[in-house]
C-alpha cells in the first residue's frame, strides 16, 4: 500500500492510503477499474479516555466524502509505545449522527462554529 501525508492538518485525514493498482491481462488497461483508496485521522493521547474531541468541521469532511474513512485513536498511558489502538470506520450510524449533529447545529440560534464543535 501507498500512504500519501495531508501537508496541512485542517482537512479532516491526515493520510490517504492506496492500494497497488491491478492491471488485468484480459482487460484493456484504460477500462481498468481505479484504485482502491481509504482516508484516515489519527488521534493520539496520553489518557486513557477511549474518547476525543474531533471537530465537526473535519468529521464533515470524513462523512461527505465517497472514500472509505477510518479514525485510528491510539492511547500512550504515558508510555513511549501506544498501550492500546482502535480503529473506527465511519459507518452509516456515525454518518447519521454527525449529519444529525450539524443540522442540529445550524438550526440553532446559538449555534457554535463548526471548528470548534465536537
Amino acid at each position: 500500500m501507498n500512504c500519501n501525508g495531508s501537508n496541512e492538518d485542517n482537512t479532516g485525514w491526515d493520510f490517504i492510503v492506496e492500494y497497488p493498482h491491478e492491471y488485468d491481462d484480459v482487460v484493456l488497461a484504460d477500462k481498468s477499474p481505479a484504485t482502491k483508496e481509504f482516508k484516515i485521522q489519527i488521534k493520539a493521547t496520553d489518557l486513557k479516555k477511549r474518547k476525543l474531541p474531533i471537530s465537526l468541521s473535519n468529521l464533515m469532511r470524513l462523512c461527505n466524502t465517497p472514500l472509505p474513512c477510518f479514525i485510528l485513536f491510539l492511547e500512550y498511558n504515558k508510555k513511549s509505545e501506544p498501550e492500546s489502538v482502535f480503529l473506527v470506520h465511519i459507518s452509516k450510524d456515525i454518518i447519521f449522527n454527525v449529519l444529525k449533529s450539524a443540522r442540529e447545529n445550524s438550526l440553532n440560534k446559538e449555534r457554535k462554529n463548526f471548528n470548534k464543535k465536537p
